[in-house]
């Protein structure tokens, strides 16, 4: 080979090492650098940890309370985790009637503070009623935690008692013998509050809800004599109501008319100045509602009596 074709050769080679070499330079080797790692992963784990502790932490106080961990599962799907964690409620009833679907979340109470069974209907109505006389739930739940039914019914025709806590403690006291209290419990009502929304067909009246003396339904109607004494009167949807009732009970062979019906607060205020002349101040507390606490000022309460007339 000739020595120009040498040096050619030569010259053509020599870059191309040089190039490899250049490339060889710009791939450094890379290195993991495994301190960041390891940092990034802690920071997911916490903030896997944090986002879940108060789900975690709920589930544990559920579990100190007493749940199964199947029944804390079905607290969630309720929604009642919030209820019972607030109230540290917890018993065998009540966590069987979460499991079997029958509890009663407006009673939820009773559950606890009934120790011995499991309530049933006959407490739920009671509990109700109590209710509605202006019992609060603190009170309601001393009853029912220490009394029977038949000991808690007798404040359904008692006037209302702030001082539970003697109640309680006079009917424990009466166990054994005849079930006659010792104290008087025919006291002044609980400050009455006045009547949410008079005009609704479901206003409250009673004891404890009033209406104002100037309360007037808008809508009276007359009744006619054929089916009431005469002057009688209710609200157009009661009245309408009133005379289907008592056709259905002609149909039936059942006679009977409105014998008392809707009264002003004037006609009950004298009514009742009327009665106190013949009735000790205890007697008409028992016989006889206030003017503004009588159902019969909201044009919805009606009295009947029988005819004793025959069917055709």
């Amino acid at each position: 080979m000739s020595k120009k074709k040498k040096e050619k050769k030569t010259k053509k080679t020599k870059p191309v090492e040089e190039e490899k070499k250049v490339q060889k330079k710009k791939k450094p080797k890379r290195h993991v650098r495994w301190g960041i790692v390891l940092a990034m992963v802690f920071i997911l784990a916490g903030i896997v940890y944090l986002v879940t502790y108060p789900y975690r932490n709920d589930n544990r106080r559920l579990r100190d309370l007493g749940y199964k961990k199947e029944t804390v599962s079905v607290i969630r799907e309720k929604e009642l985790l919030h209820t019972i964690l607030d109230n540290g409620y917890y018993s065998e009833s009540l966590e069987q009637a979460i499991n079997n679907g029958t509890l009663r979340k407006s009673y939820i109470s009773l559950y606890t503070v009934i120790k011995d069974r499991a309530p049933d209907d006959t407490d739920f109505l009671l509990y109700r009623r109590l209710e509605d006389l202006g019992y609060e739930e603190d009170q309601l739940e001393n009853l029912f935690a220490n009394l029977k039914p038949d000991e808690i019914t007798p404040l359904l025709v008692f006037d209302y008692q702030w001082d539970d806590v003697s109640y309680v403690e006079d009917v424990i006291a009466c166990r054994g013998s005849e079930f006659e209290l010792s104290y008087s419990y025919r006291q002044m009502f609980k400050v009455a509050q006045r009547t949410e929304d008079p005009g609704s067909v479901h206003a409250l009246v009673n004891r404890t809800h009033y209406l104002s003396e100037y309360y007037t339904p808008n809508d009276i109607k007359n009744i006619s004599d054929e089916f009431s004494i005469g002057g009688s009167a209710l609200r157009k949807e009661a009245a309408d109501a009133a005379i289907r009732l008592i056709q259905a009970g002609q149909n039936a062979g059942n006679h009977f008319f409105i014998s008392d019906s809707y009264w002003t607060y004037e006609e009950l205020q004298e009514n009742y100045d009327t009665q106190s002349y013949y009735y000790t101040a205890d007697d008409m507390d028992i016989l006889f509602a206030s003017p503004g606490f009588n159902e019969h000022q909201t044009g919805l309460a009606m009295n009947v009596a029988p005819t004793f007339e025959q069917a055709d």
